[in-house]
């Protein structure tokens, strides 16, 4: 991970006037290099932990890179330390000449309500930074190779975050690292940055009761983003309010036995069969009644249950860490069987975009059941169990 100390020369010898990106897209400071994209180091490494709110961009664009150079070598030239320099570049480039956008959209969310404020306009006032946190699906700044050899904005498509080796190297480490630092924080990505936290979701790396999707980027190169919000508010309104500001996100927490129920986790329902019962192997299927929280991101609580399910069966919080034995899953209504494991810290099944498309096709609310029939030591059909 590359320190802002290592760049210190480089940014005391650069010009004291209005600087150029030719100033900073420069061999000094060049990360990165293959034949798709350059990445670049800017100052954006400081992290606050504290922070109620994280905002998640693409990757910083060539304004907030300017102004996050300039900030920074004055705040040296200034005498000043530099973890000052750090939180100065944070609070003066992110999100530079979209803040108005950003901040109104949230207002009309109610996010600022939850929060005590009268507009979200105050997170990027000095007086309320504490309760911001900015940060980008890849923290340094991204170019494409274009056609004609000069370099263009990366909008986080061509190459996809995960098609790129570096790109999914810095989501995977240097994004799930950072956010896995900010447990009372809501996690806002923007624009295509959703798809890089939806891949941290899929791995385990992130919780999905923390983040709020769906919000497009408020960068003035989006010509629909006000459309496209109008159109997604309903649903990003309804996110919202199911957030809970009062409380920390709780840490990973290890698998319990079968016989430790804890509170949230599924509840025994009228043709739910005991644990005990199962892995006797009396029982061949479950049925677990659903919450919000299960409608709303996409899982179900296996932890009443597990053992209902092969023991390997079970893999580590993160995928990259080990994946358990696949289990064959068969949804009532979708055309296609999908494989997956178990998420070892949250005891939920690691594929998500099948729940999701079964809870819609069968329009299952709060409140219903799921029953989950065993076929074979890993096979298992899932039908609706009103």
């Amino acid at each position: 991970m590359p320190e802002f100390s290592a760049f210190r020369d480089a940014f005391n010898a650069l010009p004291s006037r209005p600087l150029k990106i030719d100033d900073v897209r420069t061999p000094e400071f060049c990360l990165h290099e293959d034949h798709s994209i350059v990445a670049y180091y800017a100052p954006f490494d400081y992290l606050n932990r504290h922070a109620r709110v994280a905002l998640v961009g693409v990757t910083p664009g060539p304004t907030q890179m300017l102004e996050s150079f300039q900030v920074a070598r004055d705040a040296l030239r200034a005498g000043r330390s530099e973890q000052d320099a750090l939180a100065s570049v944070k609070a003066r480039a992110s999100f530079k000449g979209m803040r108005r956008d950003l901040a109104r959209w949230l207002d009309e969310l109610g996010l600022a309500a939850l929060l005590g404020l009268r507009s979200c306009s105050e997170l990027f006032e000095d007086s309320r930074r504490a309760l911001l946190h900015t940060t980008s699906a890849v923290r340094y700044p991204v170019f494409v190779r274009k056609r004609d050899g000069t370099l263009g904005n990366y909008s986080g498509s061509s190459p996809e975050f995960v098609a790129n080796d570096w790109l999914r190297g810095m989501v995977e480490t240097t994004l799930a690292g950072e956010l896995s630092e900010l447990h009372s924080a809501i996690i806002i990505p923007l624009g295509r940055a959703s798809r890089a936290v939806a891949h941290l979701q899929d791995l385990g790396a992130v919780d999905p009761a923390q983040c709020l999707l769906g919000l497009p980027h408020p960068s003035p190169a989006s010509p629909d983003r006000e459309q496209y919000f109008q159109d997604e508010k309903p649903h990003l309104m309804s996110q919202v309010q199911r957030l809970d500001f009062a409380a920390e996100s709780p840490g990973p927490r290890r698998p319990l036995p079968p016989n430790r129920r804890e509170a949230g986790d599924s509840v025994p329902v009228a043709g739910s069969v005991p644990e005990a019962d199962v892995r006797r192997g009396q029982a061949e299927r479950i049925v677990i009644r659903l919450t919000q929280g299960n409608l709303s991101h996409h899982h179900v609580y296996l932890r009443a249950h597990l053992g209902f399910f092969p023991a390997d069966s079970v893999g580590a919080g993160n995928a990259r860490d080990g994946r358990g034995a696949l289990l064959t899953l068969r949804f009532a209504g979708l055309p296609e069987a999908v494989e997956t494991d178990i998420v070892g810290d949250k005891i939920m099944f690691r594929c998500r975009g099948a729940w999701r498309e079964f809870f819609a096709r069968h329009r299952l609310t709060e409140g219903d059941s799921v029953a989950i029939e065993r076929l074979s030591a890993y096979e298992y059909r899932i039908n609706p169990a009103r």
